[in-house]
């Protein structure tokens, strides 16, 4: 399987040939065990990375997220980075109105939904599905009394035209929740940082729960250790990619659906700050590994 892993302030060995930060998408066989940096735009020698991933239509989507450093301030700048699937062609807008953005879900193409973690709210971006140019940014949700990172609402999916999301509580352990974030309706609750929240082809509900060292797959629990986040399923193999973060090393660990570990596919990494996993598609990543 071909993975696509987000990098959250992407280590100095991905320095491109001008030696600023370079990439901030890592891509892995899990066949061959080999993983490559992807070439993504460099914007400044700050610190970068991509937080959320998603596909909308023809497009990848990306959450890029950066500090700028400045006379001992920092303001936090969130950038929405396209890539055309097919041709690699790719654009680059600075959103207005989003800012430490987190997870990013399409639920058709050229639309996008974007979580801010400092003002608890959902934004909603909408771009050309042909030609990839942006059209409108938009509030679409916000949690009551929330704003400046109040719940620290870090991901969220849509499932059936619901949406959900998880909240970490201005970092608090055993305080975060997952919930349904129209009805605030609180699903799971003293969770230790939980995070990457998604619906498995059971059609149950499943997170990370960072913290604890621990995944949750509908109401069965089980440790991995580490800090996990990032988690996909893999229907051939029969379980789940989860990436989870030991010092001074990141681990890509494969657990099947009754809970057991696959030690002899463990895929160390060095220690790069993972935030979302998907699946590859299209054509425009063919020259790795060839």
């Amino acid at each position: 399987m071909k993975l696509l892993l987000s990098l959250f302030d992407p280590p100095v060995k991905s320095l491109n040939k001008k030696g600023k930060r370079g990439s901030s998408l890592l891509l892995v066989d899990t066949d061959l065990k080999k993983h490559a940096f992807v070439n993504t735009p460099v914007i400044a020698e700050d610190t970068i990375g991509v937080t959320g991933m998603a596909y909308s239509g023809n497009w990848l989507c990306c959450n890029l997220f950066l500090t700028f450093i400045n006379n001992k301030s920092s303001n936090i700048s969130s950038y929405l980075y396209l890539i055309n699937l097919i041709t690699g062609f790719n654009c680059l807008y600075d959103l207005k109105i989003s800012h430490y953005s987190h997870d990013i879900i399409s639920v058709y193409p050229g639309k996008v939904y974007i979580n801010c973690i400092s003002t608890d709210s959902m934004i909603g971006v909408s771009f050309s599905p042909i030609t990839g140019l942006l059209l409108s940014e938009e509030l679409h949700f916000s949690l009551p009394a929330g704003g400046y990172g109040v719940f620290g609402f870090n991901s969220m999916c849509n499932y059936m035209h619901r949406w959900f999301g998880s909240l970490i509580y201005d970092n608090n352990s055993y305080n975060g929740e997952v919930i349904e974030l129209s009805t605030q309706r609180v699903i799971y609750s003293n969770l230790n940082k939980p995070n990457s929240v998604f619906f498995n082809s059971a059609h149950r509900l499943c997170f990370c729960e960072g913290g604890a060292g621990k995944i949750h797959i509908g109401d069965s629990i089980f440790f991995v250790g580490g800090y996990p986040q990032g988690i996909i399923e893999d229907q051939d193999k029969g379980g789940y990619w989860v990436v989870s973060h030991f010092l001074p090393h990141t681990n890509l660990l494969f657990i099947s659906y009754t809970g057991e570990i696959d030690y002899k596919n463990i895929l160390s990494l060095d220690y790069f700050n993972v935030f979302k996993i998907i699946e590859v598609k299209g054509k425009w990543l063919n020259q790795y590994f060839q």
